[in-house]
């Protein structure tokens, strides 16, 4: 996934002058005073108020085997399969069989130098979250200059989302980032050296970062497909063309394929291992493809596009900040509505200088523009005006069901065939590439502001799910996946046109496949996308303001086009950074009041410590989520709550009887939430009518506030009834 076009590569040996050798310092120069106040800044909005919010469930659980390996305590394992070497139980999978354990064996060194406790813990994600800022402006430089890099690291360091994510980084596994960035910079590198030679040390550790990447979790399979896709979409076409000169050289790239998948096995050790042993992971997934409707959290595999519009959403949620209701003051969020607009006129205006700088280009076997209005081109149009008529209402029931299934017909077979027209004779391109343009931005809106074709309810078509307004979104996809396919195989690219289409089509893939999964429809699951969102907008920014200043010529700045045009990137950047500042120091002034809310509360330092000071009894029993890990934890393993509640709704008669059980038994404490604080499994009756039937009623022992005062934490224990 090169950025530059093989004409842009540097010639080695040529002759530096002295002049050039000064200007190269002082750009590298200005580019590490960039990059360290970007750190600096990234720091401070990090590592202020870092104990809070509160320590939240999901964030201790991959942690506490590095805490039980420190302490030398048994360790818990998932499924109880591990590593049993050295007299140690090393951990091969963490909360599930889906997360990995790249958070535990990385929490291991904070752990030992700074102690088992919170600031280690989160000091070791804002680490890996300084790493990603650092890798962004690599990234950046390599696809696209140092102007551009400069601008994104300024973006990713201000980013709410990885600010905040970065926080709390075991929680999401921000770790995805950095493996990816670097698994991009690595073959990037690759890429623009001498592929399939003797040195192909850049290549394996790409490889080596993308099973890593799995390791780390297993949604990192979107973005190992999404860099495959993308690969095949830019090298595909000469590759196929070289297809005889390959076959002749096949010893060399297949022993270079060998030691990649080898490398990339070696990233993934622990999952493929956990994998063989139990089988977690593939029967996870076996499962979800043959009951596409049954995850555990309510996601519908099936209805593909109903989840890539609640996917769609999330993607802008993950740009905007607007996630994090858990550090807003009575849960109110804050948002930068400009990175989400920014992003999408970036995806369009850089799509739009590609095409116009390759309509530009002459072409013997045209001559120019050409529109062609044939049976391709009219399907297209007739798919257009479906659906702006299903969006509008017109039809309904039957009629819109045929509706939307001509459109899809109309609109995939309309891209296909105009791609492939085009592919065959590139003085088309420019002209195919417009009018899928027109159409991809045209139903793009049509597709996202058209809330009147998607009314409440079951949708209406089968097993997609489809609503009227979905017409629009196939053809927004279809059409922009046409659009980048046919950028991506031009034999004649524009200028960093490879790295605009390896920056779009890494992300619409990911978003894509992020409407399948195996758990919930979530933006975290997206933060694997940064911060390709961050280098396209501070790639729009460098070439507008450049293009501007080609304009401006009688002006002051006539002599000084490229201060001009970084004038114009500044500003046009800086309004994001503001807005993104202004997010992270609201949440942060919440932070300070409430101390984070619900299960995200610091009260639960208050509960850990109340638990460990209150005199030795019975056992401690959790009766809702979000107990049994921080409390684990935070006590250093002294307290380790039984989780009784059960996970069924309504509970099962066996959880009702365990329930009973641990009411007669005599000195036990009881963890409940508050209605405030949002119950996941209401307990509190059972528990209460257990007490009752034994003569016994709950006694409140102690209750735990947020510091707005807002109860969330409540300790029970049972005494016998008063005689009346």
């Amino acid at each position: 996934m090169s950025g530059l076009t093989a004409t842009e590569r540097p010639v080695r040996g040529a002759m530096v002058r002295p002049l050039a050798v000064g200007t190269a310092l002082r750009e590298t120069m200005l580019d590490a005073a960039v990059v360290a106040v970007s750190c600096l800044v990234f720091l401070g909005l990090c590592l202020y108020q870092l104990q809070l919010p509160g320590l939240y469930p999901d964030e201790a659980f991959d942690v506490i085997p590095a805490m039980q390996l420190l302490l030398g305590h048994p360790v818990e394992l998932q499924r109880n399969i591990g590593l049993h070497i050295f007299g140690l139980d090393l951990p091969l999978m963490s909360s599930s069989d889906y997360q990995g354990v790249t958070s535990t064996y990385m929490a291991l060194p904070f752990f030992a130098l700074g102690g088992i406790n919170v600031v280690s813990l989160r000091a070791m994600t804002v680490t890996v979250g300084l790493i990603g800022v650092v890798l962004t402006y690599f990234l950046a430089r390599a696809w696209f200059g140092r102007p551009v890099a400069r601008l994104a690291v300024v973006l990713i360091a201000v980013s709410p989302a990885w600010v905040f994510w970065s926080r709390l980084g075991v929680y999401v596994v921000s770790q995805v980032m950095p493996i990816g960035a670097g698994a991009l910079l690595a073959l990037t590198h690759w890429v623009r050296g001498r592929p399939f030679g003797k040195r192909n040390g850049v290549l394996y550790l790409g490889a080596f970062l993308l099973g890593l990447g799995l390791t780390t979790k297993l949604l990192f399979l979107w973005f190992i497909a999404a860099v495959v896709l993308t690969s095949l979409i830019l090298w595909g076409r000469p590759i196929w063309e070289r297809r005889r000169a390959w076959l002749a050289e096949r010893h060399s790239w297949l022993r270079m394929c060998l030691w990649s998948g080898l490398a990339f096995c070696l990233g993934a050790s622990p999952f493929i291992v956990y994998n063989v042993l139990s089988g977690g992971t593939f029967n996870l997934l076996r499962h979800t493809i043959s009951a596409p409707g049954s995850t555990g959290h309510g996601v519908n595999n099936s209805a593909f596009l109903r989840n890539l519009w609640t996917e769609a959403d999330a993607f802008k949620v993950l740009l905007d900040g607007g996630y994090f209701w858990f550090q807003g003051k009575d849960s109110a969020t804050y948002a930068n509505p400009l990175t989400p607009a920014f992003f999408a006129l970036a995806a369009l205006g850089l799509v739009a200088f590609m095409l116009y700088d390759r309509s530009k280009q002459p072409d013997r076997s045209s001559g120019g523009l050409i529109w062609r209005f044939d049976a391709t081109t009219i399907a297209l149009l007739a798919a257009v005006v479906l659906s702006i008529a299903l969006a509008t209402g017109i039809f309904s029931g039957s009629p819109a069901r045929l509706a939307v299934l001509i459109t899809c017909l109309l609109g995939i077979a309309g891209t296909v065939l105009l791609v492939r027209r085009a592919m065959r004779n590139e003085g088309e391109t420019a002209t195919v590439g417009w009018m899928l343009f027109a159409i991809t931005a045209f139903c793009g809106a049509l597709w996202w502001f058209g809330g009147a074709g998607r009314p409440e309810g079951a949708a209406l078509g089968a097993f997609l799910g489809l609503w009227p307004i979905d017409a629009a979104g196939i053809l927004f996809w279809t059409a922009g996946a046409g659009l980048i396919v046919l950028l991506g195989t031009d034999s004649r690219p524009a200028v960093r046109q490879h790295a605009i289409v390896a920056t779009l089509a890494l992300i619409g893939l990911i978003v894509a496949q992020s409407s399948v999964t195996v758990s919930g429809l979530w933006s975290t699951h997206l933060l694997v996308l940064l911060p390709l969102p961050q280098i396209a907008i501070a790639a729009l920014a460098v070439a507008a303001g450049q293009r501007l200043t080609h304009f401006v010529r009688n002006g002051p700045l006539k002599n000084r086009p490229t201060a001009m045009a970084g004038v114009l990137s500044v500003l046009f950047v800086g309004s994001i950074v503001v807005g993104d500042v202004s997010v992270a120091r609201s949440y942060h002034r919440d932070l300070a009041q409430t101390g984070g809310m619900a299960t995200f509360s610091d009260a639960i330092y208050s509960l850990s410590d109340y638990l460990t000071q209150r005199p030795a009894g019975g056992r401690v029993i959790a009766l809702d989520w979000g107990f049994k890990r921080p409390i684990q934890f935070l006590t250093l393993d002294r307290i380790n709550p039984d989780d009784a509640y059960g996970y069924e709704e309504p509970p099962t008669s066996a959880t009702l009887q365990a329930i009973a059980d641990l009411v007669r038994e005599p000195g036990n404490v009881f963890l409940f939430h508050t209605r405030e604080a949002g119950i996941a499994y209401p307990r509190f009756d059972m528990f209460e009518a257990a007490a009752r039937d034994i003569g016994k009623e709950p006694v409140l022992e102690r209750r735990f506030f947020q510091r707005d005062g807002v109860p969330v934490y409540e300790v029970y224990t049972v005494r016998p009834r008063p005689s009346e």
